[in-house]
C-alpha cells in the first residue's frame, strides 16, 4: 500500500509543508514517535491498523488519526461444465436453464456469504456487472448455442472480481409416432414363425420429420431402444416362442454430437393358420311339418369343421364369399332340400 495516498485527506485545506506526517503500527509508536513505518507498507493482516501522527512544523503539536488497510479475498470463478439439453417435442430451440443452479460450481469451496455471482451476455456484461441474466433464463432459438459469461464479485469490495464462461445449447428432439400392430396369419407350416418387413412401419414412426434428419432403428428391448445398441434386422423373423413380439423403436438425430432420441414400440403377431377338418358332417335336422318357416342353426356344425381356438366362423350361400349369411344361427331351409353352405 501506498501510504502517502492518504495525506490529502489527513491534511484536507492545510498547507502540507507546515507538518510532518509518519506513519505508525500503534497509538504509542505514534505518540512517542518511535518506529515509523515505511510509506510502501506490505499488510501483515487481512486487516492492520495504520496510526497517523502529524506534527506542526512550528509548534511541534501533534495530533494522531487512524485508518484500516484491507486485503479482501479475490473471488476465483471456477469453470462451468458446458450445458447441452435436448429440445422439447415443440422443437422451438428454446430451452428454460437454471442458471442459479450453477452458482455452486462457480464458487467452488468458496463461501457463498461473501461472494455474489451473477451471468451475463457478453464478456463486457460480466466485467462492468451490467445486464444480469435472470434464472431461469430461456435461451435465444435462433442459435443451437450460446456463450454465457459469468461474474463472481466480492461483496465487501466490488474491485474484487473474476469472470469465467460457459456454453448452453439445445439440441433437436427427434419424435416417435406409434404405429399400429403387424399381423399376418402363418402359413401351412403353422409353426408360428414368419417373416415382417419392418421398413414398412417408418413412415408412420417418422411422421412429417425429414427422413435425412434422423435414423429409425428397431430393437428387441426398451434398454437397447434407449441406448440405440443391437439394432435388429429391418427383415424381422420372430421368435415363435409366442404368438407376439414386442419390437421397440429408436429414433435418433443425424447431427454430429446429438444425443437426444425419441422411443416407441410397436407388436408383430403370428395367429395360426385354422386348422380344418376334411369332410365335415352334414346337418340334418327334423322339422315340424306346422312349422311354415323353418330354419337352422348353422354354428353347430363348427367343432365339427375345426377346432382351433380364438377363431371366428363366416358363412356365405357361394363358394366366392360374396354372399354372407348374416344370421348363421337361424338360417332359412325348404324342407327335404339338400343345401350347401361354404364356411371361411
Amino acid at each position: 500500500f501506498d501510504l502517502t495516498t492518504q495525506i490529502d485527506d489527513i491534511l484536507g485545506t492545510q498547507d502540507p509543508t507546515d507538518f510532518t506526517i509518519s506513519f505508525h503500527a500503534n497509538t504509542a509508536d505514534a505518540d512517542a514517535n518511535a518506529n515509523p513505518l515505511a510509506t510502501m507498507y506490505s499488510n501483515v493482516n487481512a486487516t492492520d491498523l495504520i496510526v497517523v501522527r502529524v506534527e506542526n512544523n512550528a509548534t511541534n503539536c501533534v495530533s494522531t488519526t487512524q485508518f484500516n488497510v484491507v486485503v479482501d479475498p479475490l473471488p476465483i470463478a471456477n469453470p462451468v461444465a458446458d450445458i447441452t439439453v435436448c429440445d422439447d417435442d415443440s422443437n422451438d430451440g428454446t430451452e428454460s436453464f437454471d442458471l442459479d443452479a450453477l452458482d455452486v460450481q462457480v464458487l467452488g469451496t468458496q463461501n457463498a456469504a461473501i461472494f455474489s455471482v451473477t451471468y451475463h451476455p457478453t464478456q463486457n456484461d460480466a466485467d462492468l456487472g451490467t445486464n444480469e441474466l435472470a434464472s431461469p433464463y430461456d435461451s435465444d432459438p435462433t442459435v443451437d448455442c450460446e456463450e454465457i459469461f459469468v461474474r463472481i464479485v466480492n461483496i465487501n469490495n466490488v474491485n474484487c472480481v473474476d469472470t469465467t464462461s460457459f456454453e448452453i445449447c439445445v439440441d433437436y428432439q427427434p419424435t416417435a409416432i406409434q404405429p399400429g400392430n403387424l399381423v399376418v396369419c402363418d402359413d401351412a407350416s403353422n409353426d408360428g414363425v414368419e417373416t415382417f418387413d419392418l421398413t414398412t412401419q417408418i413412415p408412420i414412426i417418422r411422421g412429417t420429420q425429414d427422413p435425412a434428419d434422423v435414423t429409425i432403428n428397431f430393437h428387441a428391448s426398451q434398454a437397447d431402444a434407449d441406448a440405440n445398441a443391437n439394432p435388429l434386422p429391418t427383415t424381422y423373423t420372430n421368435t415363435g416362442a409366442t404368438p407376439t413380439d414386442i419390437i421397440y423403436v429408436s429414433v435418433t438425430s443425424t447431427e454430429p454430437g446429438n444425443i437426444c432420441n425419441a422411443t416407441t414400440s410397436f407388436e408383430v403377431t403370428v395367429n395360426p393358420l385354422p386348422v380344418i377338418k376334411n369332410n365335415p358332417s352334414e346337418i340334418n335336422q327334423c322339422i315340424d311339418a306346422s312349422d311354415t318357416n323353418p330354419t337352422v342353426n348353422l354354428t353347430t356344425a363348427e367343432d365339427n369343421i375345426s377346432e382351433t381356438a380364438g377363431i371366428s366362423f363366416e358363412y356365405f350361400t357361394d363358394i366366392n364369399g360374396t354372399n354372407q349369411i348374416t344370421d348363421p344361427t337361424s338360417y332359412p331351409v325348404t324342407v327335404n332340400k339338400i343345401e350347401v353352405v361354404y364356411v371361411s
